[in-house]
């Protein structure tokens, strides 16, 4: 197992490719990796990244990615992964960053294995969001979960912590967790009936620290909104240097269907207000102990004009998460 750091990483990723001389030339990078890595230039100018070792790779089933071409060598022994589209140079460096993070942890014998079973994983996860482009509903809570994240970071230094708290993209029942806080967004648009749909009894459920359900209120079209593209550039100013961070972050928004030619990630949301409840014991939930096992699924509608007794001001807000992280 090696001790490549995450810094090394993003490192290699960001800057090998302007250290080559010359088209079609290659540079190995991370030479304490299981697996021999390569950052090249095709004869076209394409950036190229390379996984070489004695495994195989002639059985790899090819994966049919956005702008991504993969080339198994004649011996087998060399997986190129070769970028058509340098507008998706951010994205392809944070599928990079994942690929290698996770087979350098491996010995050399597991590492090529380990790296074929990620890509799959990759590949089941790009054929279950297929379809072209977010709906009104996932670009509206996509909206409302950046704004906190973007909130979040402007309140502290500790930027890697809030990004890699921002679970809403890995399926984790909570949308944020942060310390010992955990927060539920929801989204809605503000001309819409005060209400929020709670989707199953794990959103609300019982938390050993403390919990906020957070509900942004959201106008379309407003010529002074910001869109979802115009958020994630400011997340990433606010990032700021940290390469390993920044590669996490563009990770979770291909995990969301990000796309920045996806013309609902350019739709302006005008910010017109948050409500933030802290939910106590008494906060009016269904949870797991009040209904059967038998069951499966449970969806409902909280009021919140029944539930002001338990708002709280953003600062006593910050306050709490501040002092869980401390």
């Amino acid at each position: 197992m090696s001790d490549i750091s995450a810094e090394d990483v993003s490192d290699a990723l960001q800057s090998k490719w302007y250290e080559l001389n010359a088209l079609g030339s290659r540079k190995r990078v991370l030479p304490a990796h299981p697996l021999k890595l390569y950052v090249g230039r095709s004869q076209a100018g394409n950036r190229i990244f390379q996984f070489g070792c004695e495994h195989d790779f002639r059985d790899f089933r090819h994966i049919n990615f956005k702008s991504l071409q993969f080339h198994v060598d004649e011996i087998g022994q060399i997986l190129s992964i070769e970028l058509n589209d340098e507008g998706h140079a951010s994205t392809y460096t944070a599928f990079l960053y994942d690929l290698v993070i996770q087979t350098s942890k491996m010995g050399k014998e597991h590492a090529p294995l380990h790296l074929i079973a990620r890509l799959q994983d990759w590949s089941k996860l790009f054929q279950r969001s297929g379809k072209e482009g977010l709906t009104d509903s996932e670009a509206l809570g996509l909206r409302g979960e950046l704004q906190l994240v973007k909130w979040l970071l402007g309140k502290t230094k500790k930027q890697r912590e809030v990004v890699e708290g921002w679970r809403g993209p890995n399926g984790d029942k909570s949308d944020i967790g942060w310390g010992t806080c955990r927060i539920e967004i929801k989204a809605k648009r503000a001309t819409s009936k005060p209400n929020v749909s709670i989707s199953s009894v794990d959103q609300l459920a019982e938390n050993p620290g403390t919990l906020f359900l957070y509900v942004a209120n959201l106008n379309s079209g407003a010529e002074d909104g910001l869109s979802i593209t115009d958020l994630t550039d400011e997340i990433n100013d606010l990032i700021g240097a940290d390469l390993s961070t920044k590669h996490i972050f563009e990770r979770k928004l291909m995990l969301v269907g990000y796309d920045t030619d996806d013309a609902a990630c350019q739709t302006l949301f005008q910010d017109a207000g948050i409500q933030i409840y802290e939910v106590t014991d008494e906060f009016p939930k269904i949870t797991t102990d009040m209904i059967s096992s038998a069951i499966s699924k449970v969806v409902y509608e909280l009021e919140l004009g029944q539930i002001q007794e338990y708002l709280v001001r953003k600062d006593r807000f910050w306050q709490k998460i501040g002092s869980s992280n401390e």
